[in-house]
């Protein structure tokens, strides 16, 4: 793989691995919200943007696994007092991201409750192999490829409701769900994406907008 900036060169069968950290120009970290109850991280390759005959699309799902807190630009602190482990939100007490200075080094720290320490925070991570089987997908072309942070409606929440209101009972699991469903109304689940972790996707934040992958041959096929 050849990256010159964000644009993405690879060769077709070549395993490679995209690693980004998510900072701003300042050095201030990217923070996910709390507000996100199903965040996921979604990274898309494509070869237009448009629906037309032939269109490659595909769609890779990463959990969030970063913290989340409800304020999402660090607050700049002298030191780390207790007066600044949290701060009010609709109510509560809750933790907040702190940008100071330690040791004459610039680091962005915050209040785990569950350790009752002060932990680092670190910039929410994107790392996502592609594997030769990913990779043989593509011909000889230029795509483009994205990364999303996306919430909505969980897949089970959504299914679950179809299940309520067609009358049905009961505790059950998104596969017993999806595998009664299919059986008595294969129809109704026709045009859901089954393999995405969220049945509706309500809020979209750009983080990489389309940018160009271009595939080249399979340079082991020149030997």
């Amino acid at each position: 793989m050849i990256n010159q900036g964000l644009e993405l060169k690879v060769n077709r069968n070549e395993t490679f691995t995209i690693d980004y950290s998510l900072s701003y120009p300042d050095g201030t970290p990217y923070i996910i919200s709390a507000k996100l109850e199903n965040a996921y991280i979604v990274l898309s390759v494509t070869n237009s943007l448009f629906d037309q005959p032939g269109r490659y699309s595909k769609r890779w799902w990463l959990p969030t696994i970063q913290p989340k807190f409800y304020k999402t630009t660090p607050t700049k602190v002298e030191a780390l007092t207790d007066d600044v482990k949290f701060i009010m939100f609709e109510g509560d007490l809750v933790p907040q991201v702190v940008d100071v200075i330690i040791d004459n080094v610039r680091k962005f720290m915050y209040w785990d409750v569950n350790t009752s320490s002060w932990l680092e925070y670190y910039p929410v991570r994107i790392v996502k192999t592609f594997t030769k089987s990913d990779v043989s997908e593509w011909k000889e072309n230029d795509y483009l490829y994205s990364i999303t942070l996306v919430d909505g409606e969980s897949m089970y929440s959504g299914i679950k409701t179809i299940f309520t209101e067609l009358g049905y009972e009961g505790d059950y699991t998104l596969d017993q769900l999806i595998e009664i469903l299919s059986s008595a109304h294969p129809e109704i689940l026709e045009g859901i994406d089954l393999t995405s972790p969220l049945y509706e996707v309500i809020t979209t934040y750009p983080i990489i907008t389309p940018t160009s992958l271009t595939v080249n041959a399979d340079i082991s096929r020149r030997f």
